[in-house]
C-alpha cells in the first residue's frame, strides 16, 4: 500500500511511465513524448488515458485490487470509458482510432470493467 505520508507529487512521479495506457506506449516523456504530443488534440486525449491509468493503478496500489471491484468507481469508470470512446468520434490528430479502442478495451478487461464500442 501507498504510505499515507506519500504526497501526490512523489506518488505521480513513482508511477509515471512505469506502464503507459495499455500496451501501446502512449507516455509524454523522451522522444515517443514528443512525437505523441506534437499536437494539442494528441496530447489532450493521451493526457486523460494516462491519467485514468495513472488513478487506476494508485487504486490498485493502495486498495490491492482492480478499480473495477468498487461499486462506485466502477460505474464512474465506466462511462468515463464511453465518453472517451465518443471523443475519439471527433478530432484525434494523428491518433488511430482502432488502435486507441484497442487500447481501452485492454484497459477494461485489465481492470474488470464494461466496455461498449
Amino acid at each position: 500500500m501507498i504510505d499515507q505520508e506519500l504526497d501526490h507529487y512523489t506518488a505521480v512521479k513513482e508511477f509515471q511511465g512505469a506502464q503507459p495506457f495499455g500496451a501501446l506506449g502512449f507516455t509524454f516523456s523522451g522522444n515517443a513524448g514528443k512525437k505523441a504530443t506534437e499536437r494539442r488534440w494528441e496530447a489532450s486525449i493521451l493526457s486523460i488515458l494516462n491519467g485514468l491509468d495513472l488513478y487506476a493503478r494508485l487504486y490498485q496500489h493502495t486498495y490491492g485490487d482492480t478499480i473495477g471491484s468498487d461499486i462506485v468507481m466502477r460505474e464512474a469508470i465506466e462511462d468515463t470509458l464511453d465518453n472517451i470512446r465518443m471523443l475519439l468520434n471527433g478530432e484525434k490528430g494523428r491518433l488511430d482510432g482502432g488502435l486507441m479502442m484497442k487500447s481501452l478495451r485492454e484497459f477494461a478487461i485489465k481492470n474488470d470493467l464494461r466496455f461498449q464500442e
